[in-house]
């Protein structure tokens, strides 16, 4: 009996005994009737849209994250690559993929509310009140059972590492444009590995952190810098426009460049993995429909100007970073590149400390599964270093950040953040209005048939640059910079 408690624990005696009794297809059945014996109204309209409760004073986190504090969190740990990469994608599509922006941030926005809502009448159940380390999987088990849960974790990790790996990439890139290793035999593309090896050995002890309210001054420096940064390329898109934006001339559109940029944008603003951590770690949990709200607010407004303005300024010479087009620019026509340099430094601190933020919900899960404890320790360190080392031989084995984008952006991220909430939310509120399903049923739709053309698409390519790589005439195994 011992074992069997330790394996259904979800801090709630009728769901132990439930999740004991049964066959482990998961509890929301039982969590469903214990919100009947609380006379919740089942008859409310939900719509998984609504604000969530806040929790009296006596009930919330004292040491928590604000409702400001956790929508900077977002901000810093959505807003980075998306940025870099918008440009490029609304190339690839024409202005028609402003339509296909708003879609996206209408969806990721519902999925992330609907989340909040799942972890809502979970935690509410909880007797044992402590931090989990893996509230996303956790919620997954209750709803549906242990399978889904090792199914969510898998994924999230696979999910959590390929972006740090685009986030080293481009901090590497970056820090290598402004200093190179003139030695021996190095050349521009040894310099971006070099680089990928230093920033590593840097980033490394920032990882040895806690949890995401331990370091809630990274977040405020990685949403900070990207704010900063866009300002500085908007002020650089107003320099360089010419008179007459009608005379740019625009790249051709076609059904794979669009599926291709269907990824990109997904991967810039699903978030939604992430969002159970930071509920949680929220001071009241309750108010974390204002946290997203805001936070999504933000990155909206960061992503759309400078993905219009390297569209109408730029064109089709815009290609997958606007930082490496606009230093591009400035080198072919002799300009100044202070404006461009300064942007590349505060989007290089971005990435260095969203890699912290984006990596630590990995790194927890991990903890989890080997037993470490609570605390700073050995087994700490020597775990998370192990996990630097594994993102680094995967960023020198293909160090290529766009098609990583495109690639994780239309597949990984569309079961995160699409898929996985709605599946969760829908077990756990079995009283959820027809017009709610079928707002949820189009989102799915949606994702799950612009995911799978964006990732045939995207593996394609990938299959194409790894070939190019390695394995074609003259290939020398370092990407084209």
């Amino acid at each position: 009996m011992g074992d069997k408690n330790k394996d259904f624990n979800y801090g709630y005696q009728p769901l132990d005994e439930f999740a004991q009794e049964g066959d482990g297809s998961g509890v929301h059945d039982k969590l469903t009737e214990s919100y009947e014996l609380e006379n919740i109204d089942k008859n409310k309209s939900n719509d998984g849209l609504g604000a969530l409760e806040e929790k009296p004073a006596s009930e919330t986190n004292a040491n928590g994250l604000g409702v400001m504090t956790a929508a900077i969190f977002i901000v810093g740990e959505i807003c980075g690559a998306g940025a870099i990469s918008f440009p490029a994608a609304l190339s690839k599509t024409g202005i028609y993929g402003l339509f296909l922006i708003v879609v996206v941030v209408f969806a990721c926005v519902y999925a992330g509310l609907l989340l909040g809502h799942s972890w809502k009448r979970i935690d509410e159940q909880r007797q044992n009140k402590d931090p989990l380390r893996d509230p996303y999987p956790y919620m997954g088990e209750v709803a549906v059972g242990r399978k889904f849960r090792h199914f969510i974790t898998v994924t999230l990790n696979v999910q959590l590492f390929l972006t740090c790996v685009v986030y080293l990439l481009l901090a590497a890139e970056i820090v290598g444009s402004f200093v190179s290793f003139h030695v021996g035999h190095i050349h521009q593309q040894g310099n971006l590995r070099l680089w990928l090896i230093i920033l590593a050995c840097i980033i490394t002890p920032l990882t040895w952190l806690g949890t995401p309210k331990d370091f809630w001054f990274v977040a405020v420096a990685a949403a900070g810098s990207t704010t900063l940064a866009l300002l500085l390329v908007w002020i650089k898109y107003g320099m360089i426009a010419p008179e007459d934006l009608g005379a740019v001339e625009k790249a051709p559109v076609t059904l794979g460049s669009f599926a291709s940029a269907f990824g990109t944008f997904v991967f810039g603003f699903t978030g939604a993995s992430l969002f159970p951590t930071i509920q949680s770690d929220m001071r009241n949990p309750g108010e974390f429909s204002k946290a997203a709200y805001l936070g999504y607010l933000g990155i909206f407004l960061l992503y759309v100007p400078t993905a219009l303005g390297g569209y109408f300024v730029l064109g089709k010479d815009i290609r997958s970073s606007i930082l490496r087009t606009l230093s591009h620019y400035d080198k072919v026509h002799h300009s100044s590149r202070s404006i461009v340099s300064i942007a590349e430094c505060l989007f290089a601190a971005h990435f260095v400390t969203g890699f912290v933020l984006m990596l630590n919900p990995c790194l927890q899960q991990l903890g989890e599964f080997f037993k470490v404890p609570h605390k700073f320790c050995f087994q700490r360190v020597a775990l998370r270093s192990l996990a630097m080392l594994a993102i680094l031989v995967s960023c020198e084995i293909f160090p290529q950040f766009g098609p990583i984008v495109d690639l994780v952006g239309g597949s990984i991220n569309v079961l995160l953040c699409f898929v996985f909430p709605i599946t969760i939310y829908l077990k756990l509120f079995p009283e959820t209005t027809t017009k709610s399903k079928l707002v949820m049923a189009a989102i799915i739709i949606f994702a799950v048939l612009g995911g799978t053309a964006s990732t045939v698409s995207n593996a394609w390519n990938i299959s194409k640059e790894f070939h190019k790589l390695y394995f074609a005439k003259g290939a020398t195994g370092h990407p084209e910079v």
